[in-house]
């Protein structure tokens, strides 16, 4: 029974949070960077186009390169363990 329920987590689950979490980061850097112009320009209510763009191709870029971060050690520890510990993090973060 716990294989199954194991398997089921690791095979239906993981793909789903993963898949949600990593697009919700790109979306709502875009909302966050008109509140962040709100607070830190008070006067215009937008962040200069050249803080905006850095903050969105640094999120891209934290993107791919935690992908790639992921990737080595889910080939070097393996899929399920790197899987399981995301998840883990991601789930105490969001409790905490």
């Amino acid at each position: 029974m716990w294989q199954a329920l194991d398997c089921m987590l690791y095979c239906h689950l993981n793909p789903l949070t993963c898949s949600y979490t990593d697009a919700y980061d790109l979306f709502a850097v875009n909302f966050a960077n008109i509140m962040v112009g709100y607070v830190y320009y008070p006067k215009s209510g937008t962040l200069p186009t050249s803080s905006d763009t850095a903050i969105k191709i640094s999120t891209s870029c934290g993107t791919v390169l935690g992908q790639l971060g992921f990737g080595f050690l889910a080939d070097h520890v393996g899929r399920k363990r790197v899987s399981r510990d995301g998840n883990l993090r991601l789930t105490i973060d969001v409790w905490d």
